[in-house]
């Protein structure tokens, strides 16, 4: 499981600290690796280069985001399309949808010429919401407000027209939507507006001191006799059903939407939409928090492997050029190093944990992130691994340095922090 926590005190001052600006140096500077590095004398000096190239380019990472990697993660709030709420005649906010909310969306579209958002609100007009582009930046973003903001509602759809320098223009599916409904005479998925309210009432759960039982799930196949498949049902089904038979923790599938059902939340085209076969984005919200409410941490599957290969999945920018597809899955493969990407991806960590309360991560198919072959043909014999892994050609380092930032974000001193924000 990529949700084992630190064996540090999380009341530990010094620590949350210095957590809050490194949290990789927790993950690859421990007592574990040390231990490891004693036991394995043959080994040894491989791992010393290893780490210590990680950590420079993880340095080179963090310095490219700005610094701060909690930061650079809680970026999400200000992506997409977000609802900024209009403040009340007691200086409060009101939770409920005013004539004077304004909204805000930002997409980062590189070698744009122009961007648009679109959508049922204007008419589909493709000049009526101009977007602009932020200096320095690829990131395109803007203001909706007056009567184009009081015209945007719930359950509209909604998209990014972009123009391009040297080719037709074209149509993207905003990458932070949160909400996506499938039109069956287009055969594909919409972004649909569905402002989300982050929840108040989260019971966060401390991790058993004997270890946990996890119990894997997907929450549509929960569903009774003469039941629809929902959130709701999984809660009223699958939660008692767990704490009954002793478990601790749930592992739950399927939480990104994705095309094809049977791939068990494999290959999302939407990272941050909650699929929606299943309910509203709230009823995952009151699943989690009913499981909590049971005593039960719940974690979840990012699929950062990989993503769907389709047009109203991720737009080409967010994946390596050179042999981008799992031969195996046939899933994209992120360029992880790209800064942009590396934000993208921890945000989306941080999305799920703070608007959700996931409680940590698997991460799967390591073995098509960390090689370039992705997994297929690995030496068996451990000498000959070794010999393997020297070789640049053989291993992705913007992988490994991906998961060496985004493995600590499943610990507890990364998730008070996020939940402090």
């Amino acid at each position: 499981m990529a949700s084992h926590e630190e064996g540090k005190d999380d009341n530990d001052a010094e620590g949350f600290t210095e957590m809050m600006r490194w949290p990789s140096s927790h993950l690859v500077s421990g007592p574990e690796l040390q231990e490891l590095e004693n036991a394995t004398d043959s080994t040894h000096n491989l791992l010393a280069r290893t780490r210590s190239l990680c950590l420079d380019a993880v340095e080179d990472m963090t310095s490219k985001l700005g610094g701060d990697l909690i930061k650079a993660a809680y970026s999400y709030k200000n992506c997409g399309l977000q609802r900024q709420k209009a403040s009340t005649s007691s200086g409060g906010y009101s939770n409920a949808s005013s004539q004077s909310d304004t909204w805000s969306f930002r997409e980062w579209i590189p070698e744009a010429s122009g961007a648009f958002l679109v959508g049922d609100f204007n008419g589909w007009d493709t000049k009526a919401t101009p977007l602009t582009k932020e200096p320095e930046t690829e990131f395109w973003g803007g203001k909706i407000s007056g009567q184009q903001a009081q015209a945007l509602q719930t359950g509209q759809k909604y998209k990014v027209y972009v123009e391009w320098e040297n080719q037709s223009p074209s149509w993207l599916i905003p990458a932070w939507t949160n909400r996506m409904i499938y039109t069956s005479d287009m055969q594909m998925f919409d972004a649909v507006v569905s402002p989300i309210e982050t929840p108040t009432n989260t019971t966060r759960i401390a991790k058993p001191a004997g270890g946990e039982r996890i119990y894997e799930c997907h929450l549509g196949l929960a569903a009774r006799p003469g039941h629809a498949k929902s959130y709701k049902e999984a809660a009223e089904v699958i939660i008692p059903r767990a704490k009954q038979n002793g478990y601790t923790a749930l592992l739950v599938l399927g939480v990104p939407e994705s095309r094809n059902y049977a791939d068990m939340g494999a290959q999302p085209c939407a990272y941050f939409a909650p699929t929606a076969s299943l309910g509203e984005p709230q009823d995952l919200q009151d699943f989690v928090h009913k499981a909590h409410e049971a005593g039960l941490r719940v974690y979840m599957t990012p699929a950062h492997e990989g993503a769907a290969f389709s047009q109203d999945a991720l737009p080409d920018h967010y994946f390596a050029a050179a042999k981008s597809t799992d031969p195996i899955t046939g899933a994209r493969l992120f360029d992880y190093g790209k800064p942009e990407v590396v934000q993208y991806l921890l945000g989306n960590l941080a999305y799920w944990m703070v608007e959700f309360g996931f409680d940590g991560f698997r991460f799967d198919n390591i073995p098509s992130i960390l090689y370039t072959s992705h997994g297929r043909w690995l030496p068996t014999d451990p000498v000959e691994m070794v010999e393997f892994v020297k070789k640049p050609k053989n291993v992705n380092s913007h992988a490994i340095q991906y998961l060496i930032m985004a493995i600590p974000w499943c610990t507890a001193w990364v998730q008070r922090l996020l939940w402090k924000l």
